[in-house]
């Protein structure tokens, strides 16, 4: 943890600063020490770098779940590449930057909001270095995520749930939550709990999964999920999980293979949008890819599925003007009025 982060941090509880105790360094960044709530003294930890700030134990299989994900990913179970749904995370990074529209500023505050494997957050600091972006979530894998912050000057990670951010009101010039939201409890209540930490004038990013009879391309995907797995994948353990994902890989690679090739076709015909999302990948390798995908789809407690209409009310309702759909779909983003 860099001392650059504590004026943004606040107590999950009851939204209070934090004082700090550092017990250790590895160059600048405290490794080691706690954090105390000036405001009801609650005390929380600072482990390799990483401070502990999750409102109470998440209590779903969900964050187990995750967990495990990163975890086989560390590994490099589904892909001994530095990739994570097969796209290169510096041109992700520059499609998420295009999407805020307003340019990041010198000295502004990006959350990652959810950041998982955080190949995005680290595409996102290298790219931005004029910023200080911060990767939230509450994967117990996050200490091993983070064991490059200390070479990244303008980085940081924080252990928390994106139901009780651990951050001040307005502390975030940027926040980008993709992929996460959706597998809350309840989406629209997760939406509440970040859209504050949006300064004023300040852009929300949001990809969520959308609903299927507005996009029917996903009817496949979510089939797995409802029907394969019958929505218990999380209570599965792990091994077997692993495998049934598997065996599901193999029969659904022709038509995502086919997929993937209309999206590269589609990428040479309009390269200004879809190039980024493009990387080339053998056929083992997009196998892989298919593979941690459907994990992902599996694992989780829960898995909701939006309508376009309810998401920009989400956004309307909680004080966001210019509120737009993105070029991918279930991409949205609003600025904080």
């Amino acid at each position: 943890m860099k001392e650059a982060l504590l004026p943004v941090l606040a107590c999950p509880h009851c939204q209070a600063g934090l004082n700090l105790q550092a017990d250790e360094y590895h160059h600048t960044d405290i490794q080691s020490g706690s954090l105390t709530c000036s405001g009801c003294d609650r005390a929380y930890t600072i482990d390799r770098g990483v401070p502990c700030l999750l409102y109470d134990e998440v209590g779903d299989l969900s964050q187990q779940a995750f967990s495990d994900q990163w975890q086989l990913r560390h590994e490099g179970d589904f892909s001994k590449r530095k990739l994570v749904w097969g796209l290169d995370p510096d041109r992700r990074a520059k499609w998420l930057l295009a999407q805020f529209i307003d340019p990041v500023q010198t000295g502004e505050w990006v959350l990652d909001a959810g950041c998982g494997f955080a190949d995005n957050t680290y595409a996102l600091a290298r790219q931005q270095p004029e910023a200080e972006v911060v990767g939230l979530d509450f994967n117990h894998t996050l200490k091993d995520t983070a064991r490059g912050a200390d070479q990244v000057p303008n980085i940081h990670f924080v252990q928390g749930d994106v139901m009780h951010p651990p951050f001040k009101p307005g502390a975030f010039g940027k926040l980008c939550s993709l992929g996460v939201l959706h597998s809350t409890p309840d989406t629209a209540t997760a939406f509440k709990a970040i859209a504050p930490l949006v300064a004023s004038a300040g852009r929300l990013l949001v990809w969520l999964y959308p609903d299927p009879w507005e996009d029917p391309l996903w009817l496949p995907y979510y089939a797995v999920r409802d029907i394969g797995f019958m929505g218990q994948g999380h209570r599965l353990p792990l091994g077997v999980r692993r495998k049934l994902v598997n065996l599901h890989a193999v029969g659904m690679l022709p038509l995502f293979a086919g997929y993937n090739l209309l999206r590269k076709l589609g990428s040479a015909l309009n390269p200004s949008e879809g190039d980024i999302f493009v990387e080339s990948m053998s056929l083992p390798e997009l196998y892989k890819t298919l593979a941690f995908g459907l994990f992902d789809n599996v694992s989780p407690e829960y898995q909701f599925r939006h309508k376009k209409r309810d998401v920009r009310q989400w956004f309307a309702d909680n004080g966001f003007i210019e509120i737009k759909a993105g070029p991918v779909v279930g991409t949205y983003s609003g600025k904080r009025a």
